[in-house]
């Protein structure tokens, strides 16, 4: 298996807490943790309808006695091995929330002392891409020798969850023109940030306010879609 960077202390923390129930099953945080930990996955949202009646819970219709899960990156395969392995019997997988994409796998299972497999069916989604926009304007400094593209790479770091104790755009992550202003204060603190806007690329509306994003949507922006303003 390809290995990945080593963790700083913070990255370490983070994933320990999120990883807490890995040897649990038959809850929601053990297959919380279960997921995260699959290879490749690089974020996730999980919630359940634990009541005997049909709800709508973030936008998303769940059975009685139902979970969903929506997950970012890590194979079809190792997501739904990775699900059923921690999953509580009888409770149901729901998937196709609006805009998402619904993947179904079979999984083969032949029970201890049988000879007889079964196929089970596992269900879970995979978040819209929603591509976002940010124009920040800062002043320009003599102790950074090219503002524009520090401003864009702390931007992308913040995206990527490479800064300390920040997730970034993750699946079900609001997108904050006030954390992307901290990430370029965190990377660059001698760059002072005036003002920044952000926006979804369709409809264009940039705006110095949150841009909510759902729990089956992953916001992402480029190097392409950052504006940097510089002023005296």
């Amino acid at each position: 298996v390809l290995g990945g960077s080593t963790q700083d202390d913070a990255q370490l923390r983070t994933y320990r807490k999120a990883t807490l129930a890995f040897q649990g099953s038959a809850s929601l945080f053990a297959m919380y943790s279960r997921v995260i930990s699959t290879p490749g996955v690089k974020s996730a949202w999980a919630q359940e309808n634990d009541s005997a009646v049909t709800v709508v819970l973030n936008g998303v219709t769940m059975g009685p006695h139902s979970f969903y899960f929506c997950v970012d990156g890590g194979a079809d395969d190792d997501v739904a091995n990775a699900l059923f392995s921690a999953k509580s019997g009888g409770a149901a997988y729901v998937n196709g929330a609006p805009s998402a994409t619904a993947v179904t796998v079979q999984i083969p299972y032949t029970p201890r002392g049988t000879s007889t497999t079964i196929n089970y069916t596992v269900k879970f989604d995979r978040p819209a891409l929603i591509p976002v926009l940010a124009e920040i304007t800062a002043k320009q400094t003599t102790s950074v020798s090219d503002v524009e593209s520090s401003v864009k790479q702390a931007v992308l770091d913040y995206s990527n969850g490479l800064l300390n104790n920040e997730p970034g755009l993750v699946v079900g992550a609001a997108v904050s023109p006030f954390e992307f202003g901290g990430a370029v204060n965190a990377e660059y603190p001698a760059i002072y940030v005036r003002l920044v806007r952000v926006s979804k690329v369709s409809p264009l509306n940039l705006q110095p306010a949150e841009i909510p994003i759902n729990v089956y949507e992953k916001a992402t922006i480029d190097a392409s879609g950052i504006t940097v303003i510089t002023v005296s």
